[in-house]
């Protein structure tokens, strides 16, 4: 299973199949050349792109559970059965790819993907996947859930980049003209998203004791919006200065 399993994954691009080929290599649980299963993933860990076990996902968890870090750094790790009835995508769905691998897997095994990330399981987009596929990298990866909240409550978010967009708008994605209302600001500037953002003040109904803020009684604060989700769009510049007789 884990051969040809492998063989598929490296051949995606060769058999019109829009999933690039993969660099694969295989290592055995068992047998000949048996490589052992904790020293494999923290090997694998820090040197791949993506794990797949072939076995019980229980294992699997109980090799990666070391090494887990955060959304933005780790891997994607899919396991499929033994028996290449099921693939299933157990980290690093979005950002890492998993759940793409374990859609690829499944087609190359005849297998069934079993995706369980909310917005994928309710049609929901997906910003954090959305980034990935176009290149961006994401500043502050701990918005993702308020943005990926919002949509799968039913709410709207606002999109701001510096960059030209093209295309429908997904559903529950509004184009913003002003930065500083937007949730998700693309750029290729990430320092300066960081500090360019004075949102104006939200409501929040919490009401303030006299003189204890130097308001008067009954006023409500003031809280600071969230800080936007941001992406940043891949971009160097690379300089050369020239100084006569140097």
């Amino acid at each position: 299973m884990a051969e040809r399993t492998a063989r598929a994954l490296s051949d995606c691009a060769q058999t019109g199949e829009d999933d690039p080929g993969w660099n694969v290599s295989v290592s055995r649980g068992f047998g000949e050349g048996k490589a052992d299963l904790r020293a494999w993933t923290a090997l694998a860990w820090e040197a791949s792109d993506a794990l797949l076990f072939v076995g019980a996902a229980g294992i699997a968890v109980r090799a990666i559970a070391p090494h887990v870090a955060s959304k933005a750094k780790d891997p994607a790790v899919v396991v499929i059965d033994e028996a290449g009835r099921f693939a299933v995508p157990l980290l690093s769905g979005h950002l890492g790819g998993a759940n793409e691998l374990a859609q690829t897997v499944a087609r190359a095994a005849g297998a069934i993907p079993v995706i369980t990330t909310a917005t994928d399981v309710r049609g929901v987009w997906a910003v954090d996947t959305w980034a990935r596929c176009e290149g961006l990298a994401v500043s502050n990866p701990e918005a993702i859930k308020r943005v990926s909240a919002r949509l799968l409550s039913g709410g709207r978010v606002a999109l701001y980049s510096d960059m030209p967009i093209s295309g429908q708008p997904p559903e529950g994605v509004d184009i913003a003209s002003d930065r500083a209302r937007a949730d998700i600001v693309v750029s290729p500037f990430a320092g300066a998203n960081a500090g360019a953002f004075v949102r104006a003040a939200e409501t929040t109904g919490e009401v303030v004791p006299d003189g204890e803020t130097g308001k008067p009684a009954c006023v409500r604060a003031q809280a600071p919006a969230p800080e936007p989700l941001r992406l940043v769009v891949p971009c160097i510049v690379a300089g050369i200065g020239c100084r006569r007789g140097a």
